[in-house]
């Protein structure tokens, strides 16, 4: 669920911030939190690191709100 809360928490940034969407597909509300369905059944009971491609995505939109936070 730490993961989930993770990538809830920066849709919701990007939102505020870029107002733009990370993510295309949507969340739902879970007992336990917003859950993003496709992220737990790809993720379901494994504990894997992510791949090359996956880091380069992170690091670009990592870059992209490390800019406009200094626009701001």
């Amino acid at each position: 669920m730490k993961l989930q809360k993770l990538v809830f928490c920066s849709q919701v940034y990007s939102l505020v911030t870029l107002d733009e969407l990370l993510f295309s597909d949507g969340f739902e509300a879970w007992i336990n939190g917003p859950v993003r369905p496709s992220l737990f059944w790809a993720h379901k009971g494994l504990v894997c690191l992510p791949s090359v491609k996956e880091i380069c995505e992170l690091r670009a939109i990592w870059a992209r709100l490390q800019r406009s936070k200094r626009r701001a």
